[in-house]
């Protein structure tokens, strides 16, 4: 009977374990990315002013959201690649290749990717941090001033501050008008 007694306890500390190793490994893996990755500022563009915000999060739309390939035909059923990034001359981000395989050197994000037939050698893609999660009840200053900033089509003043290591990001904040999303509360 002790023995039956210790390999449950046993069990149960082994389950314990697991389950708080899971979310701290996740955790860790966001923080070397916040540490060791490479910062990037991606452009938004204007957004539907009736909609931006569900939840506890502002819904960022990107301007750049596809690229040209060599070759259509090797993207046929590929649903995530490799996409490289570099700053432009004004130092914000801009895919400028996609990939199947998984690159061995340069910046790059892995994304969901789409091929609308008809467009010629063009991939879509999606960004991973679509979502700017932040506290709802302090969240209205920061939608509106996203809102209004965005309206304006002339002007860059809204722009997503992300950090990219090894393919993986970490959308550290929005800036708008200017000034940080998390200021505007």
């Amino acid at each position: 009977m002790n023995i039956n007694k210790k390999i449950i306890i046993g069990l149960f500390v082994l389950t314990s374990l697991i389950q708080f190793a899971a979310p701290i490994s996740m955790i860790w893996e966001k923080e070397k990315i916040t540490q060791k990755g490479t910062e990037f500022k991606f452009k938004t563009r204007p957004i539907d002013p009736y909609d931006p915000f569900r939840g506890k999060y502002i819904i960022l739309y990107f301007e750049n959201t596809n690229v040209t390939v060599s070759n259509i035909h090797e993207w046929k059923n590929i649903k995530e690649g490799y996409f490289m990034i570099e700053k432009d001359s004004e130092g914000f981000a801009k895919v400028v290749s996609a990939h199947i395989e998984k690159p061995k050197v340069g910046n790059y994000i892995k994304m969901q990717c789409y091929h609308y037939y008809g467009s010629d050698n063009t991939i879509n893609f999606r960004y991973p941090f679509e979502r700017f999660y932040m506290n709802e009840n302090e969240a209205l200053n920061a939608e509106k001033a996203y809102r209004l900033s965005n309206r304006d089509r002339n002007k860059e003043n809204a722009y997503a501050i992300v950090k990219v290591l090894k393919g993986e990001t970490v959308l550290e904040d929005v800036i708008i008008g200017g000034k940080s999303a998390k200021d505007l509360m």
